[in-house]
């Protein structure tokens, strides 16, 4: 038998050898508290006889120890070194009055010194002990600051408590306070501080428990209805009819599963994992189904494909078109196939069914390009045409040869068929035509412009005769200028119209007769007033306005015609035009009248006699 204090000690070394292996060389304390109750266990096992066996057990425990030790003094040298860094970064944070940095690397130093012993620890000791003044300083400070803030927090939650916030955002900011109040670590008055936060942190969460209590409720409804969900896709899956079934049908109902599901959210995270995969397992039963359709849609796409490009090579275009025409209808009543082949799919049918087609667009191009042709032309004849109503008379009556050869052209361009399809161009030209025959037939003819040329010179010279008397100083020097111009005058060319020619020369017979410039000047008053009339008459006749100064005189005028006139025929265009003709002769023959006077009168006349025509 092996004596009671032998086996004790087997015991003591079986359970060192425990707490050695549970320790790594990081462990400076207990790996020394070890090593002497190792040095006790080897004197007490010197003392027991028979304890030879424990002695290699020892010897081993003894090695490993040895080894941890050595490691542990390699450790406390590193930790020293790392003192070091510390020390000056601690006093650099002390300099700045970084606190939180201070109390920070203070403790790390404090753990240094707990891992050490010996000399390293009091070397660690003695070069930081100059802090530990300081230290105490800032963290009586910090637990100043912890108190102030740990009142501020009481004072968020007691208003917190009062707030109308939403439920769930109410418990999110309680829990962000305590969180908090956490880091805060002690402060003064610590346990009365919290017991009042604690209060206050119960009454204001009272209603979130509430909110929570529904929100399960709310939640376990939810996990019923995705249930439900479940259960009604499974079923109609069960029933379904892959032979009748559309693919739109398929995703009409998944799409509504899906809606209805993210309505019925959220669910309880414990419980969602078996409801999700049993969902999920429904939707890939849904794509498979989708694939499977989808697929043979593919190979009835390709199939009218192939047709439509056999028939683009046919030489029977007409049949082809009909039969294109038949495959796109088809075409449309295929089910989508795969997205990305779909798109090639068409592209390959349309480019098919386009070639089929080609030929008739082709004729239907070359058409449309001969009908903006002839527009073209058609519309560079009509703005030909608009040129000459811009040209002056003289102009427009040597340019009738080149206006014949236009119309011929605009003849020649135009068919039956071509008409109907340009009518309102063809009005247009119609319309423009009619303005410059018209302004053809009004021109005046040679005998007119001949007598417009005699008459203009008859004209220059009672003017210059009218000018001259006009400019006469004295009674002799008007005497002498009459005779002067009595001669020149017999000697001119008479015009074709006596009654012009009488009328020249009665005005120059009345400007000779003027004995002095106030009977010229009273002449030239009773010409003006008389050219005036002549002028209102015209535009009464015209129907186109008067000017203002004219005005009374047009009122006494229209009333004199409405009594002479009562019942009376209206003039034909071709009286009015020969009335026009005359009356504007006439006004260019009087005199002596203002130039500009006479000019303004003579434009009156002209526009009154372009509107009769």
């Amino acid at each position: 038998n092996i004596p009671d204090n032998l086996t004790q000690v087997k015991t003591d070394l079986d359970k060192l050898s425990s707490e050695l292996d549970v320790l790594s060389h990081k462990n400076t304390a207990p790996l020394y508290s070890l090593s002497s109750a190792n040095t006790t266990l080897t004197k007490r096992i010197a003392n027991i006889d028979n304890a030879e066996g424990l002695l290699a057990e020892l010897d081993s425990l003894k090695d490993k120890l040895k080894g941890k030790i050595d490691s542990n003094s390699l450790y406390q040298n590193d930790l020293l070194e790392k003192t070091i860094s510390l020390k000056k970064a601690l006093e650099t944070a002390i300099e700045e009055g970084k606190s939180q940095d201070a109390l920070r690397l203070w403790d790390k130093i404090l753990g240094s010194l707990k891992n050490t012993n010996g000399k390293v620890h009091k070397q660690i000791e003695q070069s930081t002990s100059e802090f530990k003044s300081k230290i105490d300083e800032l963290r009586n400070w910090k637990i100043f600051a912890s108190t102030e803030k740990k009142k501020e927090l009481i004072a968020q939650i007691e208003h917190l408590e009062e707030s109308k916030m939403h439920a769930a955002d109410k418990a999110r900011h309680i829990r962000k306070l305590h969180e908090q109040w956490k880091l805060l670590g002690k402060s003064h008055h610590n346990e009365t501080l919290w017991t009042q936060f604690k209060t206050l942190s119960d009454l204001a969460y009272k209603p979130c428990k509430e909110y929570f209590k529904e929100r399960k409720k709310a939640m376990a409804n939810n996990l019923k209805q995705r249930r439900e969900i479940c259960t009604q896709l499974e079923s109609f899956l069960e029933q379904l009819d892959l032979e009748q079934l559309q693919l739109s049908s398929l995703n009409k109902i998944e799409k509504q599963a899906q809606q209805e599901w993210k309505d019925h959210a959220p669910v309880e995270q414990n419980k969602i994992k078996l409801i999700q995969k049993r969902y999920h397992d429904i939707l890939n039963k849904f794509r498979k189904i989708r694939k499977n359709i989808t697929k043979q849609h593919s190979g009835m796409k390709l199939d009218l494909i192939k047709k439509a490009q056999e028939l683009s090579e046919s030489d029977d275009n007409k049949m082809a078109m009909d039969e294109a025409k038949k495959l796109q209808q088809q075409w449309k009543e295929i089910g989508p196939s795969n997205y990305k082949d779909d798109n090639q799919y068409w592209k390959d049918f349309r480019a098919a069914c386009d070639k089929i087609f080609q030929k008739r667009d082709s004729q239907k191009n070359k058409t449309r390009e001969d009908k903006q042709k002839l527009q073209l032309q058609l519309n560079t004849i009509v703005s030909s045409l608009e040129k000459f109503m811009l040209l002056d008379d003289e102009t427009l009556r040597s340019s009738r040869d080149a206006y014949k050869d236009i119309q011929q052209s605009f003849s020649a361009l135009l068919s039956p068929k071509s008409k109907y399809e340009h009518t309102r161009l063809l009005e247009n030209h119609n319309e423009l035509s009619r303005k410059i025959e018209h302004r053809f037939s009004a021109l005046p003819s040679k005998k007119q412009l001949d007598l417009k040329r005699i008459l203009d010179i008859k004209i220059a010279f009672c003017q210059r005769v009218e000018t001259r008397l006009l400019a006469c100083q004295t009674t002799d020097e008007f005497s002498v200028a009459v005779q002067e111009f009595q001669a020149g005058f017999e000697g001119m060319e008479e015009s074709s119209s006596p009654s012009h020619n009488k009328l020249l020369a009665a005005r120059l017979t009345q400007d000779l007769a003027c004995s002095s410039q106030e009977s010229l000047k009273l002449l030239s008053e009773q010409q003006s007033e008389l050219a005036r009339v002549l002028s209102v008459e015209m535009e009464i006749r015209a129907s186109i306005d008067s000017p203002v100064s004219d005005q009374s005189l047009r009122m006494k005028m229209q009333l004199d015609q409405l009594k002479q006139g009562f019942g009376q025929q209206k003039p034909s265009s071709e009286a009015n035009r020969k009335y026009a003709q005359e009356v504007a002769l006439r006004v260019h023959c009087l005199g002596p009248i203002d130039t500009e006077l006479h000019q303004e009168l003579n434009n009156r006349v002209a526009r009154a006699a372009k509107k009769l025509g």
